[in-house]
Order: C-alpha cells, then sequence, then structure tokens
C-alpha cells in the first residue's frame, strides 16, 4: 500500500495537491520559533517535505509526523533523511498519542479513519493542546 499510496491519493482525491500547498502556505504563516508542527496521520510524508524544505529558516521549529503504519513511516523515512534535524517521525495510535504543546496541527484524509466514538476527545486534545493563535488545519474528502 505505502509503494502506491502517492499516486492513489493524486488521482481520487479532488483537488490534492492544491489542498497540500495551501496547508503549506498556511503553516509558513502560523509557524513560531521553538515550537512544532504536527501532522497526524502523516503516511509517506507528502506534507512533511515541502514543509520541511519551506520552513527551514524558522529557529527551533520542529516537524513531527505521527502515523499507526510502520510501512508509511519507513517510506517517509527515507523522502525526509535530508531533514532529520527537523523531522521526527513517530509510529502510534492518534487515539492513545499525547500531544505537546503545538502552533500547528494538521490532519489530512485522517479523521475519517478514525472510529466515531474516538473523534470528539482526539479533537478536545488537539484544541487544548494548541498554543494562543495557534490552528488545526483539516482536510478532509466528503
Amino acid at each position: 500500500m505505502a509503494n502506491v499510496f502517492e499516486d492513489m491519493l493524486e488521482r481520487s482525491v479532488p483537488l490534492y495537491r492544491e489542498c497540500q500547498d495551501l496547508t503549506v502556505e498556511w503553516c509558513k504563516r502560523l509557524a513560531k520559533p521553538d515550537t512544532c508542527i504536527y501532522d497526524l496521520g502523516c503516511s509517506t510524508g507528502s506534507l512533511l517535505l515541502p514543509l520541511a524544505k519551506s520552513i527551514s529558516d524558522i529557529p527551533g521549529l520542529r516537524l513531527i509526523g505521527v502515523d499507526n503504519s510502520k510501512s508509511m513511516l519507513d517510506k517517509a523515512c527515507k523522502k525526509l533523511e535530508n531533514f532529520s534535524n527537523s523531522v521526527e517521525l513517530i509510529e502510534a495510535d492518534l487515539n492513545s498519542f499525547s500531544l505537546g504543546t503545538t502552533c500547528v496541527i494538521v490532519m489530512n484524509y485522517t479523521l475519517q479513519f478514525i472510529p466515531r466514538e474516538n473523534r470528539v476527545p482526539l479533537l478536545n486534545k488537539i484544541c487544548h493542546s494548541l498554543i494562543p493563535g495557534g490552528a488545526f488545519i483539516i482536510n478532509e474528502k466528503v
């Protein structure tokens, strides 16, 4: 699945690339020094790579990708090997993962895979972890 994942997304999600580009732009505007940006459900790192390239000049900013699929994270790790100082990849279930204080949390096409009964608690956890002026960016195919 990890090998064909990006191609599948580009073909099956209308305006996928445009949403990715807009998300990068918003993250650039909202990023703060000495904080972090989480990509929840980061899969193969297709958002983390352009983020790492575009916000490398913000001191102390860390990018954290979280996914529950080792094969997706392995692919992301290869893709992001030149950014290992600023990007951390974590294998975890979002329902039990603890978020640190952050300026931006991104969730691209992930909430639909969270069981309904776990969505509100997860969204509450996300909101409580944002610093004042922070943002939650969510893209979903509906």
